[in-house]
């Protein structure tokens, strides 16, 4: 199977199997939901796999930590629901895939 079917087959796999049945994507129109996949979700999904395949390949067998990723944004721009379909998309696909909203911490001064 060429490299471009087995991308094009996982990508229309994580759509049906992840994003299109996302409860915080539910009350989205399929049609936009793909739009949204398409424009957002699958280009982020992807620069993040890259960043974290070289990675572990600068860091060696055996040396392999955690690999964090930070998002920040104004609010109300969907930083929550990116970071959850993310995260549904990388456990869905093996990659254990934790999240933690630091809306809450605030400096108190």
């Amino acid at each position: 199977m060429s490299t471009l079917k087995l991308v094009h087959e996982t990508r229309e796999y994580l759509f049906r199997e992840v994003v299109d049945r996302c409860i915080c994507l539910s009350h989205i129109e399929q049609s936009q939901r793909r739009e949204m996949f398409n424009s957002l979700y699958w280009p982020v999904y992807s620069y993040i796999l890259e960043q974290r395949e070289n990675a572990v390949t600068t860091a060696g067998v055996g040396d392999r930590k955690p690999f964090l990723i930070g998002i920040s944004a104004p609010q109300g721009c969907g930083k929550t629901t990116l970071t959850t379909v993310l995260e549904e998309m990388f456990t869905f696909t093996g990659f254990p895939a934790a999240s933690m909203s630091l809306d809450d911490f605030y400096l108190r001064g």
